[in-house]
C-alpha cells in the first residue's frame, strides 16, 4: 500500500501543469505581401493567437501570388509546439515582389530546444536578373536591439546574385534557449525581377517550400532524476511482489 501512495504521488509530481507551461506563444503578426514597383500592393496579415491555428493566407495582384498555409499547434503545458508554414510565391509580369514576413514571439519558462527546417524550391527565367531571398532569425527581446540576434541565417538565389536561376535554399539547424527570456522567431521569403531594368524580364519566378518551428522542452536536472526514483520504485515495487 505505501509503495502505491508513493507512486501516485510521484506521478502527480512528474505531471506537467498549464499554469506552469515550459513556454507561452505571447503573439503573431503573420503576412503575405504582392507588391508592384511603383504602384499597388495586396496585403493579408493576421495577428490574433489561436491554437490550433491552421489557415490559408493569399495575396494577389492579378497572376503574381504571395500564399501561406499555416499549420500551428502547441501543447497547453508548453512542453512540446509545431509551427508549420508551407509557401507558394509566383510571379508572371514584370516589376514585382512578393514576400512573405512574419514572426511569432515566445516566452521561453524552461529551456527550450527549437528545431529550423527551411527549404524553398526555386525556379526562375535564365539571364532575367531574379531575387529569391529566404531567412530565419531568433531574436533575445530582453536585450538591447542592436544586441538581440541569436542567430540570423539567411539564403539567396537567383542571377540576380550571380547564383543559378534554378535551385533549393535552406536551413536547418537546432539551438538551446535559456529559459527566463521572451524570444522572437522570425522567417521570410521574398523573390522579385524589380532589379531587370536594362532589358525587359519576362516576369516568370516560382517558388514553394516550407518554414517549421518544432519547440521542446528540455527536461530539467530535477525532472530528470524524480523520473529515474520513479523507475527505482517500480522496480523495488515489483520485487517486493515476487
Amino acid at each position: 500500500m505505501n509503495t502505491r501512495v508513493s507512486l501516485i504521488s510521484l506521478s502527480v509530481l512528474l505531471s506537467p501543469s498549464p499554469l506552469f507551461a515550459s513556454f507561452q506563444v505571447l503573439n503573431w503578426s503573420l503576412k503575405t505581401n504582392v507588391q508592384i514597383s511603383g504602384g499597388s500592393q495586396d496585403i493579408d496579415r493576421h495577428q490574433v493567437v489561436t491554437n490550433p491555428w491552421q489557415f490559408t493566407s493569399i495575396s494577389q495582384m492579378g497572376t503574381n501570388i504571395s500564399r501561406a498555409d499555416y499549420d500551428f499547434s502547441w501543447l497547453t503545458d508548453g512542453t512540446l509546439g509545431n509551427f508549420n508554414t508551407d509557401l507558394v510565391q509566383t510571379i508572371r509580369t514584370p516589376g514585382v515582389t512578393t514576400i512573405f514576413d512574419s514572426y511569432i514571439d515566445i516566452f521561453a519558462a524552461s529551456d527550450l530546444l527549437v528545431s529550423v527546417d527551411f527549404a524553398i524550391n526555386y525556379q526562375h527565367t535564365p539571364g532575367d536578373l531574379s531575387d529569391i531571398l529566404g531567412a530565419v532569425v531568433i531574436r533575445n527581446l530582453s536585450l538591447p536591439f542592436g544586441q538581440q540576434n541569436v542567430y540570423n541565417e539567411g539564403r539567396r538565389g537567383g542571377n540576380l546574385s550571380f547564383q543559378p536561376s534554378s535551385g533549393t535554399l535552406s536551413i536547418h539547424r537546432e539551438d538551446v534557449l535559456p529559459a527566463g527570456v521572451p524570444y522572437r522567431l522570425i522567417f521570410t521569403t521574398s523573390c522579385d525581377n524589380i532589379s531587370d531594368a536594362s532589358q525587359p524580364p519576362t516576369g516568370t519566378i516560382d517558388v514553394a517550400g516550407h518554414i517549421n518551428f518544432a519547440i521542446t522542452a528540455v527536461p530539467e536536472p530535477s525532472t530528470s532524476l524524480l523520473a529515474m526514483f520513479g523507475l527505482l520504485m517500480a522496480t523495488c515495487a515489483r520485487r517486493q511482489r515476487r
